[in-house]
């Protein structure tokens, strides 16, 4: 655990992340019906399987992480950081299909360029100076940016120190 002040942001920006990833799961779910009757073949319910099962893992993953982030955890730090890259790349693959917004019950449009903009935010405050001080470890001394994005990565910047 870190005794270190958490940022106060941080809780709600999560939240905010955790939104977006409910976005693109019910997005998900709500296309299920149109694709089955596209889908004349087994490579289209595969591919229907395969997108939930995926949508799914982050969904899960997402709300894991929004619920661990504030207790200090670094690894929870790198998940999240992790998870913003995946909707980033997510939200680019869906304008690149043409496919640029996501739908909440039919009724709360969400342009998939606000998803990467939103994503590409969080992560870049993850990397800020006060968010990284919150997740180093106690008796560490503070890494660089740049190892702390080797750690999204998987290089971890304390590996190897003594964190008593």
């Amino acid at each position: 655990m870190n005794a270190k002040a958490r940022p106060r942001p941080l809780p709600l920006l999560s939240l905010v992340t955790l939104l977006f990833a409910v976005l693109y799961f019910i997005s998900i779910l709500q296309a299920i019906p149109q694709v089955m009757d596209d889908a004349q073949d087994r490579l289209g319910l595969v591919y229907l399987v395969a997108a939930l099962g995926v949508m799914f893992y982050l969904f899960i993953n997402q709300l894991v992480t929004t619920m661990r982030l504030s207790r200090g955890e670094r690894r929870s730090w790198q998940r999240m950081a992790r998870l913003t890259v995946a909707y980033i790349a997510l939200g680019s693959l869906s304008l690149t299909l043409g496919q640029d917004t996501v739908w909440l019950a039919q009724y709360l449009e969400a342009s998939s360029l606000l998803v990467i903009v939103w994503m590409a935010l969080m992560l870049g405050y993850l990397h800020t100076a006060a968010v990284r001080r919150f997740f180093t470890p106690p008796y560490a001394e503070e890494s660089s940016a740049i190892g702390w994005l080797l750690y999204v990565a998987g290089r971890d910047p304390f590996k190897g120190m003594r964190l008593i």
